[in-house]
C-alpha cells in the first residue's frame, strides 16, 4: 500500500487480515479507506456497515452504511443479513428474523445459518435453530472462517459442536 495507496484490492485483503487477527479498528481504518477509494460501492459500504456492528459499537453508521448497500442491490443477501445481524444487535429479533431468512433463502452460508440460528434460538425456536446449522455444515460451500463462526456460536448456545 505504501507503493500503490490507492490498490483497493490491497486495502480490503488488509481489512481482512485486520479482523483475523483480532486488530479491530485497524480492520475497520482499511475498510474506510475502501470506501473512500470507491465510494459508490455497495459491497465497501456494507463491508464497513457489517464491521461496525460488533467490531466497533457504532451502530447508527453501521445501518447508514447497510442501508446505503441495500438501496443499490436490495436483494443481495449479504447485505441482507448484515441488516439482519444489525436489526438482532439493536434489540429487535423478529424484525432479525425477516431479513435473515431473506438472505438464507438465496445464500445457504455458514455465516447467515450462524446468525439466522443464534436469532432462531433467542426466540425459543431452537429445533429449527439447529436443521438451519446442520444444513449449512452439510452444504460445504462456505469459507473456513464461517463453518468456525458457525461452530462458535452453536458451541456457545447448545455446548456441543
Amino acid at each position: 500500500l505504501k507503493l500503490h495507496p490507492s490498490h483497493v484490492e490491497m486495502t480490503l485483503n488488509l481489512s481482512t487480515a485486520y479482523e483475523r487477527l483480532g486488530r479491530r479498528e485497524d480492520a475497520v481504518r482499511m475498510m474506510e479507506r475502501a470506501v473512500q477509494l470507491d465510494p459508490g460501492n455497495a459491497s465497501y459500504l456494507n463491508g464497513l456497515g457489517y464491521l461496525l456492528i460488533d467490531l466497533v459499537p457504532d451502530r447508527a453508521r453501521a445501518r447508514t452504511l447497510i442501508e446505503q448497500a441495500l438501496a443499490k442491490s436490495p436483494d443481495h443477501p449479504a447485505y441482507q443479513d448484515s441488516m439482519g445481524w444489525l436489526m438482532f444487535r439493536e434489540g429487535q429479533p423478529e424484525m432479525a428474523l425477516q431479513w435473515l431468512r431473506k438472505s438464507w433463502a438465496r445464500l445457504k452460508d455458514a455465516e447467515v445459518a450462524a446468525h439466522l440460528g443464534e436469532v432462531l434460538w433467542s426466540l425459543g425456536q431452537r429445533e429449527e435453530a439447529r436443521q438451519i446449522w446442520d444444513e449449512a455444515e452439510k452444504a460445504g460451500a462456505s469459507s473456513p472462517q464461517s463453518l468456525e463462526a458457525l461452530r462458535q456460536v452453536r458451541a456457545r448456545l447448545i455446548g456441543s459442536p
